[in-house]
């Protein structure tokens, strides 16, 4: 089996999400998402681009208000539910199919939003990390703004949580489909690929939950040289 089914696109599971009948990942992250949308460092609707988009969720919610709007993914499934769900909330939504570890295949300085809605937390190597937040800088015009929003270790985790099922010492989980970093390094590796950090907030939900959720919102910076920024 293709490592990439069981490390982080989990098509598995997605296909049984499809034949339960549902559409996508649970929606709970929406609220963050929202909230981003609706503060000062959003830009303007314009071409967005969402990293693992699975069933859509966030894809469809920024075509509905006036994006132009891109979603890659790598598993299948999700894509075809991603695709379903386009159609029937009638909006347009170009998807593609590719491997966020990878260079990706889209036009360099394109967009003006990138989103990552819980992806990097399923990436347990630096090295595909780091290339994940490579495809995110390069996809974006200067100027432009990067949404992440996933689980990290801080924020006094109850390892002894059921559901944790991770070590403490690697912060790894047991099934080796996610890693939660440390705000310190969820936040190096913005600076790392480039970007300028703007604004981030952690909180723990639920209140007992093993870990905590991070939001941070990233800037790619505008060059002196740049002939269109975005301002």
């Amino acid at each position: 089996m293709d490592k990439r089914r069981v490390y982080y696109d989990h098509e598995p599971v997605y296909r049984r999400i499809k034949d339960a009948g549902g559409t996508g990942w649970r929606a709970s992250t929406q609220e963050a998402f929202c909230k981003f949308l609706q503060s000062e460092y959003c830009p303007e609707p314009d071409r967005a681009l969402d990293l693992g988009c699975g069933g859509g969720e966030l894809a469809l919610l920024l075509a509905k208000r006036g994006w132009g709007v891109t979603g890659v993914e790598y598993s299948e499934t999700a894509l075809d539910m991603a695709r379903q769900n386009a159609e029937e909330a009638g909006v347009c939504v170009d998807f593609l199919h590719a491997d966020l570890t990878q260079p990706l295949e889209v036009e360099s300085g394109a967009f003006t939003l990138v989103t990552d809605n819980a992806v990097r937390h399923c990436l347990i190597g630096r090295q595909d990390r780091a290339a994940f937040m490579s495809n995110a800088f390069n996809a974006l015009r200067e100027g432009g703004m990067m949404f992440s929003l996933n689980s990290c270790s801080d924020g006094l985790p109850d390892y002894s949580n059921e559901q944790a099922q991770f070590d403490p010492n690697t912060r790894i989980a047991l099934n080796r489909t996610r890693y939660w970093a440390p705000l310190a390094e969820l936040l190096e590796e913005f600076t790392s690929a480039g970007f300028q950090v703007e604004h981030f907030e952690m909180w723990q939900d639920p209140p007992k939950s093993f870990c905590s959720s991070v939001a941070i919102y990233g800037r790619k910076p505008i060059s002196e040289e740049s002939p269109h920024p975005l301002t």
